[in-house]
Formats: structure tokens, C-alpha cells, sequence
């Protein structure tokens, strides 16, 4: 099972979304993190590029995750040949990115994430608490092109 609810959620509204288009298809679904008392070692990327060597993209709902599969990639010398999606912004992430090695990544807005947090302490501290059933802060699309714009702003 994967690690949180968000995970499971992503990867079944990636399944519903593909689904879509015909002309793409799921080889395999693999989880790199299992929980600690799991009795097999975790599928790692350079394994499953072994297992489909005609892989032409491969789908990550973590930013861990998505920086871990590039790092294979550019170590096999294949950026560029694979397309790596995936979901959140992390420094490794960021840096393949750069490199050719990762295509996009949807994030989170860290800054509107913190602005809304310290808010509603303070709401909080000052007894003027009041949240709505859901807040939607959005999410950015990263793609090289849009790197240094996403970097430098107050996303």
C-alpha cells in the first residue's frame, strides 16, 4: 500500500485520466517506498528501466520520487530519451530538471501553502478563527521553459 492517502489519490486520478487516451498505456504501477515492516526490498527506477527497456515516460506522485527516477536516467545517460511527470518540486527534482532529465513536475504553491498557515494561527492566537470547508490554493505546472519563473516567484 502506499504511503498516504494523497499518493493513493494521485495515482488513481493519473489511472482515470490515462485512461482517456488509448494510445497510452500503464506497463506497471510500483511503489519505491514501503512501509518499514514490508518483507521485499522497494522496486527502484533503474529496475524497472531494466524490466521495460521501450519505456518512453515514466509517472511519479512524489517529488522524491520524481528527482530519484531522473538521477537513473542521467546516470544510464538517458535524459531526454525517457520523459519524466511527476508531481512536487524537490532540489533534486529542480536540478534535473536543468539537466534535461526531468520534462514537468506539478507542485504545490509553497508560498500561498505558508501565507494560509500562518493565518489561521493567527486566527487562532487571536480568536478570529474562521476556515472554509476547503481552501484551494491551486497548483503550478513546471516545465524547463518555466523553471526560472517558478523559482523566482512568490508561487
Amino acid at each position: 500500500s502506499f504511503q498516504s492517502q494523497v499518493d493513493v489519490d494521485r495515482v488513481e486520478g493519473f489511472k482515470k485520466a490515462i485512461a482517456e487516451y488509448p494510445q497510452i498505456k500503464i506497463d506497471t504501477i510500483v511503489e519505491t517506498i514501503l512501509p518499514k515492516d514490508a518483507t521485499v526490498p522497494p522496486i527502484t527506477p533503474d529496475v524497472v528501466l531494466k524490466d521495460y527497456p521501450n519505456i518512453t515516460g515514466i509517472f511519479s506522485v512524489t517529488g522524491a520520487s520524481v528527482g530519484e527516477v531522473a538521477q537513473v536516467l542521467k546516470d544510464q545517460e538517458k535524459c531526454g530519451q525517457v520523459k519524466v511527470f511527476g508531481f512536487g518540486a524537490s532540489q533534486l527534482a529542480i536540478d534535473l530538471m536543468r539537466s534535461n532529465c526531468v520534462t514537468m513536475f506539478v507542485t504545490e504553491k509553497p508560498y500561498a501553502l505558508a501565507t494560509q498557515a500562518v493565518d489561521a494561527m493567527m486566527g487562532l492566537v487571536t480568536g478570529n478563527a474562521t476556515f472554509p470547508a476547503t481552501t484551494d490554493l491551486g497548483v503550478v505546472t513546471v516545465t524547463p521553459e518555466l523553471l526560472d519563473i517558478f523559482l523566482n516567484s512568490n508561487n
